[in-house]
């Protein structure tokens, strides 16, 4: 019998692992370095108070907390990302906000268009 791999296996693997751990340990370092570059895409995105967020590649949460910032409490941020070691780091990251959810996605993932009051992890992406 065969084992299934999911065709982004490899990929899980690589950003759960060496290069996740190292993210994560460098963590602060790697935020003040993307600082500006977040800075300018939260200004584009022009997020206000209500509004739903689907981050992709989340990683430690930085870009997701500060959307759930943006958003505020009667908004969601929803971080999607492949590595489980990123993805704990960005949960502990996140602990006491309401409204931040970080889900696991390793297969190929397409977003389907949900009514806003519909947005939580479940139900958000359909993976293949």
């Amino acid at each position: 019998m065969t084992e299934h791999r999911s065709a982004n296996a490899d990929q899980a693997e690589f950003w759960s692992t060496q290069a996740g751990h190292k993210w994560v340990a460098h963590q602060s370092a790697m935020d003040q370095q993307m600082q500006p570059l977040l800075d300018r895409i939260l200004t584009r995105a022009d997020l206000h108070p209500g509004q739903k967020v689907l981050d992709i590649g989340s990683g430690t949460g930085v870009s997701t907390i500060a959307a759930a910032e943006k958003v505020g409490a009667s908004g969601l941020a929803l971080g999607a990302d492949i590595s489980t070691s990123m993805l704990g780091h960005a949960r502990k990251r996140a602990d006491g906000l309401d409204n931040v959810e970080f889900v696991h996605v390793i297969n190929q993932c397409v977003v389907r268009p949900i009514l806003p009051h519909q947005m939580r992890a479940h139900g958000l992406l359909e993976c293949l």
